[in-house]
């Protein structure tokens, strides 16, 4: 029998499923883990994942550590502030291990991204207040760590399945970016950030509380995950040639000078006109659009690794 986690330093989740799992590494972070105290749980599901982290919090776990790509870690950040918020109990830290494709949130977080190396970074690194995005999906509340996305960020999702991500790696964004074109279409959408008031017909809308998506894709460079604000960004409707512009930019850090695209900032977002809009939050295909995403400052307190870092967004050199 184990022991109860009051009496241990935390819980690892692992996903025996990620794309980058062996059994020698699964080895390896098992007795990374048990030297540190830690708890190994293997996630056999999600929701035996939601059941566990569910009890970690009522336990008052003092760490969480997703092992796992950004769905997982998506699922467990997820479970931890609904948790926390339903019984008004301290919110554990969350550590990240990655094991994905995109593994975005670890790169936010400036950790490494061989697993075990970042499991070291976790079990000694600073811990930080993370602030974190609240989404309205019809009636029920969701939440996001790293970037919500919808339209063209939506279709390569949907192209995405986790057989073509174990085989390709990193270049499934790329064929699945590919395929998407070929879906792509504008929608006449209106945005209400605070008090400025956009409309536009938009191929592409990401509200931001990290920089990136798509295995380290800047689709929001000026984003910063503890300044209480989430960042929009838009890119609107244009020729082929355009939206190739907004491409190249993207993966040189400059998409914010890209003339097709719009930037705000604020503390909520709400949409109107975005049904039938694809959206994802950290990489998971939702199945409706949501209609409001509102901040919540330093709502999760994360380990962050020795690259971590706030600095906002400047224009890179030609």
């Amino acid at each position: 029998m184990s022991r109860q986690l009051r009496s241990m330093n935390g819980v690892l989740t692992l996903n025996p499923n990620a794309g980058s799992m062996t059994d020698a590494l699964l080895d390896e972070l098992r007795a990374l883990a048990e030297e540190h105290d830690l708890e190994t749980f293997m996630a056999e599901g999600a929701d035996a994942l939601e059941a566990r982290v569910v009890q970690a919090v009522g336990e008052g776990c003092p760490l969480v550590v997703a092992g796992g790509g950004d769905g997982t870690v998506h699922a467990v950040a997820s479970a931890l502030l609904t948790e926390a918020t339903r019984q008004s109990a301290a919110c554990p830290t969350l550590g990240v291990v990655p094991l994905g494709t995109g593994n975005d949130l670890a790169r936010t977080l400036g950790l490494a991204l061989v697993p075990t190396e970042a499991l070291t970074q976790v079990l000694s690194g600073d811990t930080r207040a993370l602030d974190v995005l609240a989404v309205d999906v019809g009636e029920t509340r969701r939440y996001a760590v790293n970037v919500a996305a919808g339209g063209f960020a939506g279709l390569v999702d949907e192209q995405l399945d986790p057989d073509t991500k174990r085989r390709l790696g990193p270049l499934a964004y790329l064929t699945a970016g590919v395929a998407a074109v070929r879906e792509l279409e504008g929608h006449d959408v209106s945005f209400e950030i605070d008090d400025l008031r956009i409309t536009e017909r938009v191929v592409n809308i990401v509200v931001a509380n990290a920089r990136t998506c798509g295995g380290g894709v800047l689709v929001a460079p000026a984003a910063d995950p503890e300044d209480g604000l989430l960042d929009l960004v838009l890119v609107t409707e244009g020729s082929l040639l355009e939206l190739a512009e907004v491409a190249a930019s993207l993966r040189l850090g400059r998409v914010l000078s890209s003339s097709r695209v719009i930037h705000a900032v604020g503390r909520s977002v709400t949409l109107t006109g975005a049904d039938g809009v694809l959206f994802n939050l950290d990489g998971e295909l939702l199945d409706e659009s949501p209609s409001r995403f509102t901040v919540c400052p330093r709502a999760l307190p994360v380990r962050v690794g020795p690259g971590y870092k706030r600095e906002r967004w400047t224009l890179p050199p030609d």
